[in-house]
């Protein structure tokens, strides 16, 4: 039996036996890497040049976070002078999907032209999250964040044009 199927196979179709299993080409594929023990997890990247009303960052994550770990946006802002610097942190928004591309949109029409701030990703556990999240001043939106901050990008410096 197997010899006729064999034989059959060969009349219609050229060659002995099934051809061999073909594969669709796959996807990239997704890092399973964890966040923060590799340069290069979170790559920001300006997109074009700010405006006075805007400018947008564009963060490339190529990791996975640990269960309850949390990657967010935050801007440095650094007031006073430079003999007496104030820096200041705000939390934004969570990175949470996964490897991927996220944008972050930075609204520059309440700002002094001449301003300076640094967008970066930090990394932090569960723990330290929320009590950075506690730490939130109502009224300015700053947060307190570990020395060292737990930044895992580049920083990308926006100023507000003139």
């Amino acid at each position: 039996m197997v010899a006729q199927y064999l034989g059959l196979w060969k009349d219609l179709f050229g060659h002995p036996g099934p051809p061999p299993s073909a594969s669709a080409p796959s996807a990239p594929a997704r890092s399973t890497a964890v966040c923060g023990h590799a340069d290069g997890d979170v790559v920001l990247e300006p997109v074009g040049k700010p405006s006075r009303s805007a400018a947008h960052v564009v963060a490339t994550v190529s990791c996975v976070l640990a269960p309850g770990d949390h990657l967010s946006w935050v801007v440095r802002k650094v007031t006073g002078t430079a003999a007496d610097p104030h820096v200041h942190w705000t939390l934004r928004w969570d990175l949470d999907e996964g490897p991927g591309r996220y944008t972050y949109d930075a609204v520059l029409r309440t700002t002094d032209p001449g301003s300076k701030r640094e967008v970066s990703v930090v990394l932090m556990d569960g723990g330290t999250y929320r009590n950075v999240k506690q730490t939130r001043d109502p009224q300015t939106n700053y947060v307190a964040m570990p020395s060292p901050a737990p930044v895992v990008s580049n920083s990308v410096l926006i100023t507000t044009p003139r």
